[in-house]
């Protein structure tokens, strides 16, 4: 990241098999990743992205008259709250799964909120 504060560009770092030997950089973590292929910059847009999520998810869950919008919520700020440790530790973000549900389930609580954003205006 001192090297390229404006990154190397995406997947060129990491644990991908497209990465070439000399460019792997191994044992880091998820947002160091994100900080070698999109900088300083794209590193803490993805942090401030993930507390943006987590913090409006809680308010949705607080706000919403509907059970399972409120479900969904609750659940998109736990798991994404649940994910801060280990992608200090690993590239947790890898896997398909975990990361198009939870960030569906971030999508789905910010269109709620826009909804009720929407209807107290």
């Amino acid at each position: 990241m001192i090297q390229n504060p404006l990154g190397v560009g995406l997947a060129m770092s990491g644990n991908s098999g497209s990465v070439t030997d000399e460019a792997r950089i191994g044992g880091e973590n998820q947002f160091l990743i994100y900080g070698v292929q999109l900088g300083f910059l794209g590193m803490f847009l993805y942090i401030l992205l993930l507390g943006f999520s987590i913090s409006r998810s809680i308010r949705v869950f607080r706000l919403t008259e509907n059970v399972m919008t409120a479900r969904i919520a609750f659940t998109a700020a736990a798991v994404k709250t649940g994910l801060l440790l280990p992608l200090f530790t690993s590239n947790a973000e890898l896997f398909a799964y975990v990361t198009w549900i939870t960030w569906w389930m971030v999508g789905y609580a910010m269109n709620e909120y826009s909804k009720i954003k929407n209807e107290e205006a």
